[in-house]
């Protein structure tokens, strides 16, 4: 087999991967990757002060343990319709999320440490 056939086959397979996972002929697709975009972004400002202060005291593990509940079923569900900015938005969000968690229970388990006498 030329090796000219397997470049034609993978060019093709790879424009048409392309084009599913973001398709031009479809615009409003285009807001479902701004919405990645949007909250991907929105996390690292409190991932940053939680850094800095060293301090979670305000963040509610109950709230982010639901959120984190809510990110997986949306994952299943852009998985199982194949819709891709659902799948990449909310698996974003879910990595971002399980950091805050993971994040504040380790500074409140430090700050817990440097209380006890």
């Amino acid at each position: 087999m030329p090796i000219e056939y397997v470049y034609t086959a993978l060019s093709h397979s790879m424009d048409a991967m392309y084009g599913f996972i973001f398709p031009l002929n479809k615009p409003y697709e285009w807001v479902g990757f701004l919405a990645v975009l949007f909250n991907m972004v929105c996390y690292i400002p409190q991932i940053r002060r939680i850094r800095r202060t060293q301090s979670s005291k305000d963040i509610s593990f109950w709230m982010f343990s639901i959120w984190i509940a809510g990110s997986t079923t949306w994952v299943i569900y852009g998985i199982r319709e194949m819709r891709w900015p659902v799948i990449i938005t909310n698996g974003i969000n879910l990595v971002f999320r399980i950091w805050v968690l993971v994040y504040k229970y380790i500074v409140d388990r430090r700050s817990r440490n440097l209380s006890k006498p």
